[in-house]
Parts: C-alpha cells; sequence; structure tokens
C-alpha cells in the first residue's frame, strides 16, 4: 500500500508534536527550578518556562510544515519519514538554542565566590572596628566568642534574636 503525501504529512505533524510535547514535559519542573535560580523569581521563571515549552513545541512543527519530503519519495511509505526528520531538525535545533542561552545565562560559581569574599571581608573589617569601639565588661569577650562559634555552627537565628 502506498501512503498519500498528505497522510505522511499529517503524520510527521503528529507524531512531531507528540515528541516535542514529550520533551517539554521532561523539562518542565527541572527547567523551571534553573530557570528560579538565573532568573530570580518565580514569575519571571514560569513566564521563561512556558516560552521555552512553546518554543520547544512551535519550532519542530513549523520545521514538518516547511520542510517538505522529497519529490522522490512523495508517494512512497518513507515520504513520513523525510517529513518527521525536519521535526527533529527543529526540535534539536531548538533545544541546542534554549541550551545555549541557559547556559550563558548561569552565573559562574566561580565569580560569585570572589563576590561573596570580597564582600565578606568587608563585612569582617567594619564588624572588626565596631567591636573595637565598644567598652567591654568582664564576661562580654566570652559571650562574644560563644556567638561567633553559634554562628559559625550556623545558628545564627537563633542568636540575633536573643543579643
Amino acid at each position: 500500500p502506498v501512503m498519500e503525501p498528505f497522510t505522511s504529512f499529517i503524520l510527521a505533524l503528529v507524531c512531531t508534536l507528540g515528541l516535542a510535547l514529550m520533551v517539554a514535559g521532561g523539562l518542565w519542573r527541572a527547567l523551571f527550578d534553573l530557570l528560579v535560580d538565573i532568573c530570580g523569581s518565580t514569575t519571571r521563571a514560569q513566564f521563561w518556562r512556558n516560552y521555552t515549552a512553546i518554543v520547544i513545541v512551535l519550532v519542530p512543527l513549523a520545521s514538518v510544515m516547511i520542510g517538505r519530503a522529497d519529490d522522490r519519495v512523495a508517494h512512497d511509505a518513507f515520504a513520513f519519514v523525510d517529513q518527521f526528520r525536519w521535526g527533529i531538525l527543529g526540535l534539536i535545533l531548538s533545544l541546542c538554542a534554549i541550551a545555549l542561552v541557559l547556559v550563558n545565562s548561569i552565573p559562574n560559581p566561580r565569580a560569585a565566590l570572589k563576590l561573596s569574599n570580597n564582600v565578606r571581608t568587608d563585612d569582617i573589617k567594619r564588624l572588626l572596628q565596631k567591636i573595637e569601639t565598644v567598652e567591654w565588661e568582664p564576661g562580654d569577650m566570652e559571650r562574644l566568642i560563644h556567638v561567633m562559634d553559634e554562628i559559625r555552627a550556623g545558628h545564627v537565628l537563633q542568636h540575633t534574636e536573643k543579643v
């Protein structure tokens, strides 16, 4: 049996849509978590996640519609494969473009570490300057050392309320 060109086109379109929806669904949650880190808010992350899902679906569909089956296989069952390859190509291109944008948007942890170390150094210097101006009473230094040990241990919030 010979597959009609229109049938192979519709079949390629439906299979491309199904594959693109599966890819978008598979990336849905992980992409959102990554976008929250990059964007800084859930509202922005939701927008970019939705936009990305639309791109992942529409680019492959447009590729199937723009690309056409080779005339040599237009009346053969392989016309579907010829059409479907355009959808796969569109999906791959959209995923590569999205990955490129995401990779360039992810902050460099080394740069963030340098920045946080500089901020910490400045904060510590200011703190030490303030400590030097305080008139100490007996027992204050031991209490300060205890508070600093608690901060290092991660109990910052418990002590800030008491101090």
